[in-house]
């Protein structure tokens, strides 16, 4: 099981939603089971699986509870695989078994990836009876809501009296939350909200299933890598030769969704030597949807802050002034030789603009600035500053000099 980098937008939402319902208290937990009763009514957490094994969670996703009925679509799968009397014997015993969120999530994904776990390899539920399995969760897996959440969410789920609710978008991913707060229908009243929002704002309704490729990013390659036909001067060859491998590009086919714009997201997060541009070539993409389009514009705004540790150089005295940078955590020295050994002439907070004059005169920096705690930067481009002119001409002349 692979853990979400911290910068995703996927992970970004889960984290929004926990926050947004997080102080919801609409319903009352499971009082007639003495267990149950004991319950913390604000334990709550979130968690997404793919279909090959990546997670994304947040909240108390690692907190244990019962599974309760959960299990009744996986032991309903031991039956139509083998013998029902054992499969039943095996429910009354599993409806007391511990089970994480994260957990949830994984059983979602193993049936979302065809009754086989992804993370382990092992076959859970033999293929030809997932489906029958699914169809059951869709009619009745959340009680006498069932119509409801298949027609609002559009995922075969099963609830638990526990407060922990699993869904399936077959073929993509799974879905576990867990609050004790049940509603009338003894569903989980925060899992209904989460659930409904991320089929809203992800566009993972089953019954309206993009039509893809079975990868969406056709080619991968740095700027060193691949050779342009354009006609370039010898300082841009130069450049590209010394610096292309800083330069990703990814090019992109298909229908763009929410399944297969993820592991693009994901991809470009985990690589491992970051790269400082990434150019995205959507030459062959057939269609975008709102989702799809959401992620992208999500990544590219992570993309375009910068993270800094302490002590870490963010301009150096003598280099070309490429980029503006806005502070929007933490604090920086402005150094007249190296820091720590030259001298300190100012410091600046969340808020504050750096490199501006040289940026806006064409000039070279003319000192040093180094993090002196923690810091994220925007961070505005030549190109990017160019398009604001473009596009807002009338400050414009505020920003350049006079």
């Amino acid at each position: 099981m692979i853990a979400a980098p911290g910068s995703s937008p996927i992970q970004a939402l889960l984290d929004s939603l926990h926050a947004r319902y997080a102080g919801f208290r609409d319903g009352e937990v499971a009082a007639y089971i003495p267990e149950l009763a004991k319950a913390d009514p604000d334990l709550f957490g979130i968690c997404l699986a793919t279909a090959d094994g990546f997670v994304y969670e947040s909240g108390d996703s690692r907190h244990e509870f019962t599974i309760q009925s959960i299990s009744k679509p996986f032991v309903y799968g031991l039956a139509l695989d083998g013998d029902p009397t054992d499969a039943v014997d095996v429910y009354f015993q599993q409806c007391s078994i511990s089970v994480r969120c994260v957990d949830l999530a994984l059983m979602g994904a193993t049936l979302a990836n065809q009754g086989m776990n992804p993370v382990t390899g092992e076959r859970a539920i033999e293929d030809e009876h997932v489906e029958n399995v699914l169809s059951v969760m869709a009619s009745c897996g959340m009680y006498n809501f069932s119509g409801g959440w298949i027609y609002n969410v559009g995922m075969p789920a099963k609830s638990g009296v526990a407060g922990g609710v699993l869904a399936v978008l077959p073929g993509q991913l799974g879905i576990g939350v867990f609050s004790p707060r049940l509603d009338e229908q003894g569903n989980s009243a925060r899992a209904l909200r989460v659930c409904e929002d991320l089929s809203r704002i992800w566009q993972l309704h089953q019954f309206n299933p993009p039509s893809s490729p079975q990868s969406s990013r056709r080619l991968s390659c740095t700027a060193a890598e691949r050779s342009s036909t354009r006609s370039r001067h010898s300082v841009e060859r130069t450049c590209l030769r010394n610096h292309g491998a800083r330069i990703r590009m990814v090019e992109i086919q298909g229908n763009l969704a929410f399944s297969t714009t993820e592991p693009i997201v994901r991809w470009i997060l985990g690589q491992a030597d970051q790269p400082q541009t990434v150019i995205l070539d959507f030459l062959h993409a057939t269609a975008i949807n709102g989702a799809a389009a959401r992620l992208l514009a999500e990544l590219a705004a992570d993309l375009a802050r910068r993270t800094y540790a302490t002590g870490e150089l963010i301009i150096r005295s003598g280099d070309d002034a490429t980029n503006l940078f806005l502070i929007t955590k933490g604090l920086v020295g402005v150094w007249l030789g190296e820091p720590g050994k030259g001298t300190r002439v100012a410091s600046f907070s969340v808020g504050t603009m750096l490199g501006e004059l040289a940026f806006i005169d064409g000039e070279r920096r003319s000192a040093n600035v180094a993090a002196e705690m923690d810091l994220e930067c925007g961070v505005l481009e030549v190109a990017d500053f160019l398009g604001l002119q473009g596009s807002h001409p009338r400050i414009s002349p505020r920003l350049a000099p006079s």
